[in-house]
């Protein structure tokens, strides 16, 4: 048992040294040293002084630990040696391990913000709120800017022809500048089976009906054949011995770099039936002329959103009543390369 006690006094040794070193560092800390000077610092990271306030104050740390971290306090009241409202500047390192200072009081003299991740923000918090509004209405970020959101379009928006969406529901404002008009020639109705003149067409058949047809966009008023002349009409439509056929038949016209500021654009569908007989030549059933007015709002984007008309009787030159063409339209947008101009 003697053996031991030589150990039991180094012990008791030891343990009166450290706790007079730690007596020693209260002393310090009380003395106008600071209590988080005996704490080990984060590794890598500096503490520079700052000098703000009508007086200040520093300290350090003792011993082996006066190398591990400096740092300086300002004090507002430093004749009563008071630590309340003591301002600290840090360093704090980033998560790319880079250090930016960070401001832990407003009210004192920290007037700059300067990261090295995110670059110079300018003076303070009044430079960081302008270049936060500046991030938010600049297009790129928040999807274009705030004021792009609150207005329902964004950035890319402004680079879209305002005249022009794909959206079904959508109406342009002016007309674009190639677009197709597609007027449907539907039926013809001749239950009398006569001609222009009031004669029938066969004395013991009924028509052999055939259709010419175009669309006049250049003179849709103009007198009749208009601007082309009939030997170009094309044929649309043949049938033999039916008086009121069903027809279904599609004539079309693009109009090519309209430029004109159209609140309305008229059309006019021109159609020549006759009854063709193979024998004998073409006799006059009845000449047609189908206007339609055409809006930007009921432009489709394409076929697919174009919306047809309702169906309307066109205009006979004769037998007015008794013989009867009907027709509906559409109009949709088409791009440059595939606009036509030609009428047949």
């Amino acid at each position: 048992m003697t053996s031991f006690l030589p150990f039991i006094g180094i012990l008791l040794l030891c343990a009166l040294v450290n706790g007079q070193r730690r007596v020693t560092a209260r002393g310090s800390a009380s003395s106008g040293g600071d209590p988080d000077d005996d704490l080990s610092p984060i590794r890598g990271v500096t503490r520079p002084s700052v000098d703000s306030g009508s007086g200040s104050g520093s300290g350090s740390g003792s011993g082996s630990d006066s190398d591990s971290a400096s740092f300086s306090v300002t004090d507002r009241d430093s004749d009563s040696g008071s630590r309340r409202d003591r301002r600290r500047s840090t360093r704090m390192p980033n998560n790319n391990g880079d250090e930016f200072p960070t401001n832990s009081d407003r009210d004192t003299g920290f007037d700059r913000l300067t990261t090295q991740r995110g670059g110079d923000m300018g003076n303070g918090d009044r430079d960081v709120a302008d270049a936060l509004d500046r991030r938010r209405t600049t297009p790129g970020f928040f999807g274009g800017g705030d004021r792009d959101r609150d207005s329902g379009s964004s950035n890319g928006d402004r680079d879209h022809d305002s005249r022009w969406s794909s959206s079904p529901s959508s109406r342009l404002d002016r007309f674009p500048e190639n677009y197709r008009v597609e007027v449907e020639v539907q039926r013809l109705e001749n239950k009398g089976s006569i001609l222009a003149t009031g004669s029938s067409c066969d004395v013991l058949s009924a028509c052999d009906t055939k259709l010419y047809a175009i669309i006049e966009t250049e003179k849709p008023l103009s007198a009749w054949p208009g601007s082309v002349p009939l030997a170009k009409w094309p044929v649309i439509f043949t049938v033999t011995n039916v008086d009121s056929p069903a027809i279904a038949k599609t004539v079309a016209r693009d109009i090519c770099q309209q430029r004109d500021a159209l609140s309305s654009q008229q059309v006019s569908l021109r159609v020549r039936a006759v009854d063709a007989d193979t024998l004998t030549a073409e006799d006059e059933i009845n000449k047609f002329d189908c206007l339609f007015t055409i809006t930007p709002a009921s432009l489709g984007s394409d076929p697919a959103t174009a919306q047809w008309s309702d169906s309307m009787e066109c205009k006979p030159t004769s037998q007015v009543g008794k013989i009867k063409l009907f027709a509906r339209q559409r109009a949709y947008q088409i791009s440059s390369s595939n606009c036509n101009s030609q009428a047949f």
